[in-house]
């Protein structure tokens, strides 16, 4: 799937020399990290499909309404849709809601922000 990071393998240190986690422990929490990333583009991925193009409104304005779900995800996956599903989406459209549902999530913030901020 897109969107998984590997990086270089460190070199193997034993645990008296750095007093840190274990190779194992590392390597465990390495792969919570990437089933975590994974089910979060699952999800994204399950949005496009059974809702179209209002799923990526929804992902976009979840994200721009300070819900971290990070837009460096979300439209990336959206462009991947439009390479992978041409029949279903076009490039022009996902970047129109994309545009469209991050105006409407920093409307709900402003909104949020306007009616529950400092007082003056």
């Amino acid at each position: 799937m897109i969107g998984v990071c590997h990086t270089q393998p460190r070199p193997e240190r034993h645990s008296h020399e750095s007093g840190v986690a274990s190779t194992g422990e590392k390597a465990l929490a390495r792969g919570v990290r990437l089933s975590i990333e994974q089910t979060l583009l699952n999800l994204i991925e399950h949005w496009y499909l059974t809702a179209g193009y209002a799923g990526i409104v929804l992902a976009m304005a979840l994200e721009s309404c300070c819900i971290p779900l990070p837009s460096e995800i979300v439209m990336p996956l959206a462009g991947y849709m439009v390479f992978k599903y041409p029949d279903q989406f076009s490039l022009i459209g996902v970047g129109v809601a994309g545009a469209v549902g991050c105006g409407i999530g920093s409307a709900v913030a402003y909104g949020i922000g306007a009616a529950g901020g400092r007082p003056r």
